[in-house]
C-alpha cells in the first residue's frame, strides 16, 4: 500500500547571492548561517525585497525501516522557476516551471530506517542562467521579467508508492473521434502486471469508469492508453466545461488531471475554435506578485 508523508513546514533556507553553492557543495554540507522558513511561501511574502533570485532549501526526515524505498518519490506541488532536487547528496531531479506539480523518482537515494537529507536549489527568473540557458533566450516576455516572483510555494511530500506508482498522467482529448488518450509515466519493476482504474468525471458530475489490465514489461515504463467517450460537451471560454480523470493503480494512490475537449486552428491568418471564427482579446502572464491573484497554497 502506498504512504504519504507530509514534509511541508519549516525548512532551513539560504540566498545564494554569489551563485556559487553548488561549487560549494552546500547540497551535501549546507552551510550554518541559514533561517527558518514555513513552506509553502514565496520570497516576497517572506522578505519583500528578497537579496537575491536562487535559494537553497533543506531538511532532515527520518524513514522508518518498514518503508518500501523500491518505489519511492518526492512530490513537488509548485517552485518557481528552475528547481533541482538533491537526497542525501544524490542529484535527483532538474525541473522547469513554476506552476505545475511534478514527482522525483528517489528509490535508488533514500535510506529506510535513518535520517535522510533533502536539498533543493530554486532559481527564479533572475538568476543569469537556468538549466545552462540564458534568461534572454526564455520564450517570455516583459512582464516575466518585471513582476515575477520566487519560491518553493507549494506542499511537499514524501510517498512511498508501494510495489508500483503512477508517476505522472497526462490527457490528449479528440473530440472528432471522440475520445481521450491517457499518458502514463510509472515507476514500476520489470515484468509487472499492473491493474488501472479509471474514474471520469463529466461536466455535469457524472460518472463512468474504465479499467485496464496490462503488463508492464520494462522497467519505470511509459504507456499510453485510449478510451472512447459519448455526447461530448466542448470547452469554450463562453461553456468552459470541464473533465476530470481520476487514475488509479492498484494499492497506490491516484493521479487526477482536469482537461477540457477543444479544437484550436489556425487557417489562413484566422484563429478558430471548435470550427468557428476566435478572436484572441490579449494575453495574460500568471507569473507576477502573488497579490496579483496568481498566488494559492490550494
Amino acid at each position: 500500500m502506498s504512504a504519504i508523508l507530509d514534509l511541508s513546514g519549516n525548512w532551513q533556507m539560504i540566498f545564494d547571492t554569489s551563485n556559487d553553492g553548488i561549487d560549494q557543495r552546500w547540497y551535501a554540507n549546507p552551510p550554518e548561517d541559514t533561517q527558518t522558513v514555513s513552506i509553502p511561501h514565496t520570497w516576497e511574502e517572506d522578505f519583500g525585497k528578497y537579496p537575491g533570485s536562487i535559494a537553497f532549501y533543506f531538511k532532515e526526515f527520518y524513514l522508518d525501516d518498514t518503508v518500501n524505498a523500491k518505489r519511492a518519490l518526492i512530490r513537488l506541488k509548485r517552485s518557481f522557476f528552475h528547481t533541482q532536487v538533491w537526497i542525501n547528496g544524490k542529484h535527483v531531479a532538474d525541473e522547469m516551471g513554476g506552476h505545475h506539480s511534478f514527482d522525483v523518482n528517489v528509490s535508488k537515494a533514500v535510506k529506510p530506517g535513518e535520517v535522510n537529507h533533502i536539498c533543493l536549489r530554486v532559481a527564479s527568473e533572475a538568476a543569469s542562467r537556468i538549466n545552462s540557458t540564458h534568461v534572454t533566450e526564455l520564450p517570455v516576455g516583459l512582464p516575466f521579467y518585471a513582476k515575477s516572483f520566487g519560491g518553493l510555494w507549494g506542499d511537499v511530500q514524501f510517498i512511498s508508492g508501494g510495489k508500483a506508482s503512477i508517476l505522472s498522467c497526462n490527457v490528449i482529448p479528440d473530440q472528432d473521434s471522440p475520445k481521450f488518450t491517457v499518458e502514463l509515466s510509472m515507476c514500476n519493476p520489470r515484468n509487472f502486471n499492473a491493474k488501472f482504474m479509471f474514474i471520469l468525471t463529466g461536466p455535469e458530475g457524472g460518472q463512468t469508469t474504465f479499467e485496464k489490465e496490462v503488463k508492464l514489461e520494462k522497467e519505470d515504463a511509459s504507456y499510453n492508453l485510449s478510451f472512447s467517450t459519448k455526447e461530448i460537451k466542448l470547452w469554450s471560454p463562453e461553456d468552459p466545461n470541464l473533465y476530470k480523470l481520476e487514475a488509479y493503480l492498484d494499492k497506490s494512490y491516484g493521479v487526477t488531471k482536469t482537461f477540457g475537449f477543444r479544437k484550436f486552428d489556425i487557417l489562413r491568418s484566422e484563429y478558430y475554435l471548435n470550427d468557428k471564427t476566435f478572436r484572441l482579446q490579449g494575453i495574460v502572464y500568471n507569473l507576477s506578485h502573488p497579490q496579483t491573484g496568481s498566488f494559492e497554497h490550494n
